[in-house]
């Protein structure tokens, strides 16, 4: 499934490879961990093998995104071994950490950063796959990058491209996080479609922030297609901290605190408790006994569940993620029973508290969390470009035909119901008639571009914004409408534009920026245009009335 916003910077961009005959390569740069996986075709299975990590840290699968550079920009070290360098201890080097925010900016360092990082996941990649590198004409590269680039900061992902590219991966394609996510769980059978598209929510919680999105995704070769996004500053380092700081370093360091050198094994127990913790409560433990590697020593500590949740320690972080959740569901303005699916991905989706919160919200029986969340994206990258279809239930029924439309009455038919005898002022109703579609108009362009990232959904909005412009119009002009006499005039006016519009604004939908543009353009004037027809409507009924002629 080629799911795709893919730009190719390769210079094998016009000669396509086949997908079975090359290896593919996911690369997610987060923000605080970098992942690489890979597939290649299983010739005896029939298809592409799922995707496997390639060990890029000392103990980890991900290499954290922190680089220890000289004053030339030469770099010394990466992830935790920036912190145990002499150089950083003798202050000759600068640590780099999340650069990753900083891409698209002016000066192209972040973009310079990336690179750097990337080559170093790229050398790792190849001596954990015992090849002398990644040659162009047996590699296709995937990267991630936030729904919100490929939808409104697309420059942003164009840098991401660039710095991978400059890194030496080849064959590069960007692929939103969101997308790859929903790759990963079809692929490992999450996901089984009848002929009817599905709304997927995706909720990423990395190091530092969470990302949600809405995808459609729809059965067969279709791309999936994000509808909507938000992100807030929000993630697992909160957490890591806190146990540090409350937990961690109260046993293991209650007479001094740490020197520079010891943070990153520090921070690492403080990681693995966090994973121990997480699963024992998920288990329906009350309490956790651990064991705390350092300095080549094992320390037993005890948390109760009780006052990890205690307002002193983990209680408002806890209550921010389900905050988070709620409003960024308000946000999004879709109908709870709308969401098909919900996915939690990156590497703080393994807290327990986090599916739980979800389950309350949504229901069990439609959340999923993968048993590795911190290489799903990666995963589901590699398979971005493998020619994977979204799995399709066997003997599932074709969609429904849609039914034909009723048809248009014509407004000329229609008996009015003026509510006065005395002839009216023309010249001076359509004034203000006009006057009062400007503002009307105006309200539709706002609600469009409130509403442009949800397809759909702002026609509902705008159907009721000019079915008030008609009974405003029909009063200045003497006519008192009742619900039938309304909408067989609304139905009749609307006759041909209203689905011109309709598909006008919902493909806007799908472009960046402009699209958002558009959409407000399209709303508000086609509000403004249907308000002239209205005005025309009465005051040609108006003049057959009073006798004024046509």
């Amino acid at each position: 499934m080629d799911a795709l916003p893919v730009a190719d910077t390769s210079p094998l961009a016009d000669r396509p490879l086949d997908p079975r005959a090359v290896r593919h390569i996911g690369l997610d740069v987060g923000t605080t961990n970098t992942s690489l996986c890979y597939t290649t075709y299983n010739q005896g299975l029939g298809e592409f093998d799922l995707p496997k990590a390639a060990r890029l840290g000392q103990d980890d699968a991900f290499l954290r995104s922190t680089l220890l550079l000289d004053d030339d920009g030469a770099p010394l070290a990466y992830g935790d071994d920036a912190y145990r360098h002499p150089a950083y201890h003798a202050a000759r080097g600068v640590v780099h950490e999340e650069f990753k925010l900083g891409l698209g900016q002016d000066d192209r360092a972040a973009e310079r950063l990336v690179t750097t990082l990337v080559t170093e996941a790229a050398r790792k990649a190849c001596r954990h796959l015992r090849i002398d590198s990644l040659a162009p004409e047996a590699v296709i590269t995937n990267v991630g990058i936030p729904a919100e680039w490929a939808r409104h900061e697309y420059h942003r992902a164009e840098a991401m491209m660039r710095a991978v590219d400059a890194a030496g991966l080849p064959n590069v394609g960007i692929v939103p996080e969101p997308v790859a996510a929903m790759l990963y769980h079809a692929r490992v059978g999450d996901i089984v479609f009848d002929q009817h598209p599905q709304f997927w929510l995706v909720i990423d919680l990395g190091g530092g922030t969470t990302d949600v999105a809405v995808v459609e995704t729809r059965p067969g070769p279709v791309p999936p297609v994000v509808r909507h996004t938000f992100g807030r500053t929000y993630g697992g380092r909160d957490f890591d901290q806190l146990l540090l700081e409350k937990v961690i370093l109260p046993r293991v360091r209650p007479d001094r605190p740490p020197t520079p050198a010891e943070m990153p094994d520090l921070s690492r127990a403080a990681r693995r408790f966090k994973e121990g913790f997480s699963l024992r409560m998920d288990e329906g433990h009350q309490r956790a006994r651990l064991a705390v590697e350092l300095d080549g020593r094992k320390q037993m500590i005890e948390l109760t569940r009780e006052a990890f949740e205690s307002s002193q320690m983990a209680g408002p972080l806890i209550d921010r993620f389900a905050r988070l959740l709620r409003q960024g569901f308000r946000d999004i303005g879709l109908p709870l029973g709308d969401i098909d699916r919900v996915i939690l991905t990156g590497g703080s989706a393994r807290w327990y508290f986090v599916g739980q919160t979800a389950e309350r919200f949504f229901g069990r029986d439609i959340c999923l969390r993968s048993p590795e969340p911190e290489l799903t994206i990666a995963q589901g990258l590699a398979l971005a470009r493998t020619g994977f279809a979204m799995p399709i239930r066997a003997g599932a029924p074709p969609p429904p035909a849609p039914a034909p439309p009723p048809p248009r009455p014509d407004p000329a038919t229609i008996e009015l119901t003026s509510i006065t005898d005395q002839p009216l002022d023309l010249a001076q109703c359509r004034q203000q008639a006009t006057q009062t579609i400007r503002k009307m108009a105006a309200l539709a362009g706002g609600v469009a571009l409130v509403l442009s990232p949800i397809p759909g959904v702002s026609q509902i909005p705008l159907t009721s914004i000019e079915a008030k412009m008609v009974l405003n119009v029909a009063t200045i002009y003497g006519y008192k409408l009742d619900e039938r006499q309304l909408v067989a005039i609304v139905g009749g006016l609307l006759a041909g534009g209203t689905a011109a519009k309709i598909v006008v604004m919902e493909t806007a939908t799908f472009i960046p920026v402009i699209g958002t543009i558009v959409k407000t353009a399209v709303g508000g004037g086609a509000a403004l245009g249907f308000g002239q027809l209205a005005i025309e409507y009465f005051e040609k009924r108006r003049r057959a009335e009073q006798g004024d002629g046509i």
